[in-house]
């Protein structure tokens, strides 16, 4: 996973609407990580102990699809193309709970 947070998508997709770039491009995030990564970071932003967060073997999980193991996305190109930056999670929940 590579979490993008929605100030710096929504910048993003405001600068391709004005741009003349054409083709495919992915919008992510800095930081590529697990769900479990995921969510003890942004525990640990709102306050909550990282340790309240359990791990599982997806792989174990029998009622759900089949998925692949790593669906992150790089987004060099985005980089390349637009001057939004791209955030990491730590900056993005950093700046988001500014903001509130």
């Amino acid at each position: 996973r590579t979490p993008v947070d929605v100030l710096a998508l929504g910048q993003a997709l405001v600068a391709l609407a004005g741009n003349d770039f054409a083709g495919v491009i992915h919008l992510s995030g800095n930081d590529r990580m697990t769900r479990y990564q995921m969510a003890r970071r942004i525990a640990a932003h709102l306050g909550y102990s990282a340790d309240l967060i359990e791990s599982t073997d997806s792989a174990k999980l029998t009622d759900r699809a089949t998925r692949p193991p790593d669906v992150s996305m790089l987004n060099t190109l985005a980089g390349n193309v637009l001057d939004t930056p791209m955030r990491g999670l730590d900056e993005a929940m950093t700046a988001i709970l500014k903001q509130n």
